[in-house]
């Protein structure tokens, strides 16, 4: 009896998964129920343990596009020049492949440059790129002058540490603080202190984190559904949970320092000021502030008396800009019905000239 189901499960999936759910997939290792590729794998990464390389021998033997599933996720892999240049030049593939876990980090949404998606990810992306180079990314002077303050730091520590422990130093978290300081002096404008125990923490947890997800990153890739169980079970899904909750408190805590100050809104000192002063400056476009900018723009250009007109217009863009919003997003007649004048078709519907037709585009 159980033989009798096993064989009936594996001919319906082998069966769905030829003819429905794989159809007209590139080519790659057969794949089983459950496991997908993950035997094939496996016994590639005993001879070839570099993934890219692994990923390369796959396409020596299947094609540039091949089909690989781990578990139950599916990927495509492409190593084709000209094909790869072509999906990344398409708006198609702008997404990323993002579920709940990795939301965790970002408020349950697709957010910041890595994670992003859409319009939303080029905004912030077009934003980011901009403000960085303004103070200094991707210019050797600006990097520079960064760069050799942390080495001078880096190595001041070093000579500390080896007086203090010998010959032999353990540098395991050693560099972590000084790559932070680097990126860190671009976003805020300051570095932090080796000694920061709030600091200290930060860099603990990040490390348990990545020590967990090198340990377990392939099986969660493969199997989602182990990530709510294995945190049940283990309690290692909340070390995760504490460290993004301690990282959100912390910047949490540097945007409230400076919106307390206010020192962005006449001076963007970093990338943080740059920030918080467009989230300022654009914070009216969804809100009752757009009619008290359009109302302070009516008083200051026709006044209490005058009567305005069209020419006027000219001179009051934001009062303009407003009312055309307004016009865009309502609708006045949003079912136009009319009559066609003879008998005609509509992807393959046929119309008479007697039916009143209506479309709504809203």
């Amino acid at each position: 009896m159980i033989f009798t189901l096993i064989v009936v499960f594996l001919s319906i999936w082998f069966f769905y998964d030829r003819f429905i759910g794989g159809k007209n997939l590139p080519p790659g290792p057969m794949r089983l129920p459950l496991l997908g590729t993950l035997f094939q794998m496996g016994a590639m990464k005993k001879r070839i343990p570099s993934p890219h390389k692994m990923m390369q021998e796959f396409c020596k033997e299947f094609g540039p596009i091949v089909t690989l599933q781990y578990g139950m996720k599916r990927q495509v892999v492409i190593e084709d020049y000209e094909t790869i240049r072509q999906v990344l030049q398409s708006e198609i593939f702008l997404n990323r492949p993002i579920d709940k876990w990795t939301q965790e980090r970002s408020f349950g949404k697709p957010l910041g440059i890595i994670w992003g998606n859409g319009h939303s990810w080029k905004l912030i992306r077009r934003f980011s790129i901009k403000t960085l180079r303004d103070f200094g990314f991707g210019k050797q002077k600006g990097q520079d002058a960064v760069m050799e303050e942390e080495l001078e730091e880096l190595m001041k520590r070093l000579d500390e540490k080896i007086e203090l422990e010998g010959s032999e130093v353990c540098m395991s978290q050693f560099f972590t603080v000084s790559v932070l300081n680097i990126l860190w002096s671009m976003m805020a404008g300051t570095r932090f202190s080796y000694d920061d125990a709030k600091l200290q923490k930060i860099v603990k947890h990040i490390y348990d984190n990545t020590r967990f997800l090198n340990a377990t990153g392939n099986i969660l890739m493969a199997f989602p559904v182990l990530r709510t169980v294995l945190r049940k079970l283990t309690g290692v899904g909340e070390a995760r949970k504490q460290l993004i909750a301690d990282m959100q408190k912390h910047f949490k805590e540097i945007l409230d320092e400076r919106r307390a100050v206010a020192y962005y809104k006449d001076d963007q000192r970093d990338f943080i000021d740059v920030f918080l002063y467009e989230i300022d400056k654009h914070a009216g476009d969804n809100s009752e502030d757009n009619v008290y900018t359009v109302q302070q723009e009516i008083q200051r250009e026709i006044g209490p008396t005058e009567f305005p007109t069209v020419i006027m217009k000219n001179s009051m863009p934001y009062t303009e800009a407003t009312l055309l919003e307004i016009q865009r997003i309502s609708s006045v007649a949003p079912m136009i019905v009319r009559s066609p004048s003879v008998d005609t078709t509509i992807q393959s519907y046929t119309i008479k000239k007697v039916n009143a037709f209506a479309w709504e585009k809203f």
